[in-house]
C-alpha cells in the first residue's frame, strides 16, 4: 500500500466519508440505472449514519489515509447478529470506496483485511457484502480479495410481471442446463 495507512475515521472527516458515498452512488447508477437508489433523506444524513456506526460498538468506519492524513478510501463494517441464520455472527462490508487516483495501490485489500480482523476478534466468522452484476471492475475487486457469489437477487416491475399472461414454457436449469 504505497504512501497510506488504514486508520479508524474520525468525527471531524464524517463530510468527506459522505462525499466519498456520495461519488460512489453516481458510480453505482452509472454502472446500472436500475439499482436500488439510497434515499434522498438516507443520502441526507449519512453524516449522522456514520456518525452513529462510530459511535454503536456493532460497527467501525475506517479510512485509508495518505502522507498528509486525508481520508483516500473508506469501509464501513456493521456487525450482525441473527438467530435466523448459521453462522448468526457476520461483518457486513458497506460503503467501500477508494478515489479512482488511489486504486490498484492495494487499499481496498487493506480496508477490507482491516474490517475483517476486527469481526473476527469480536467472534465474527464470516463477511459478507454486496455488489453489482454489471460492475465488472467491482466484481473482479471482491473476487480478488476472496468474495464469491452467493445469492442472486432478480429484480421486475411488478407491473411487467402482473401483465405477461404465458412465459415461456421451457425454463432452462442455471445448474445443469436441461429443459424442465
Amino acid at each position: 500500500m504505497r504512501h497510506a495507512r488504514v486508520r479508524d475515521a474520525r468525527k471531524d472527516e464524517l463530510p468527506a466519508l459522505a462525499a466519498m458515498r456520495h461519488r460512489l452512488a453516481e458510480l453505482l447508477k452509472a454502472k446500472d440505472p436500475n439499482l436500488w437508489e439510497m434515499s434522498q433523506d438516507e443520502m441526507n444524513r449519512l453524516e449522522q449514519t456514520y456518525a452513529e456506526v462510530m459511535d454503536g460498538g456493532k460497527g467501525r468506519i475506517l479510512v485509508a489515509a495518505d502522507a498528509h492524513d486525508r481520508p483516500v478510501g473508506m469501509i464501513m463494517l456493521r456487525l450482525l447478529d441473527s438467530p435466523r441464520v448459521e453462522p448468526g455472527k457476520m461483518g457486513r462490508i458497506d460503503d467501500a470506496w477508494v478515489e479512482p487516483e488511489w486504486r490498484r495501490r492495494g487499499l481496498m485489500r487493506e480496508l477490507v483485511r482491516a474490517a475483517a480482523a476486527h469481526a473476527q476478534e469480536r467472534g465474527y466468522k464470516r463477511m459478507i457484502l454486496d455488489w453489482s452484476a454489471k460492475n465488472v471492475a467491482s466484481a473482479r475487486c471482491w473476487r480478488g480479495l476472496g468474495f464469491a457469489p452467493m445469492i442472486v437477487v432478480g429484480t421486475a416491475p411488478a407491473r411487467d410481471l402482473a401483465e405477461k399472461k404465458e412465459r415461456s414454457s421451457v425454463i432452462r436449469s442455471e445448474s445443469d442446463g436441461r429443459s424442465k
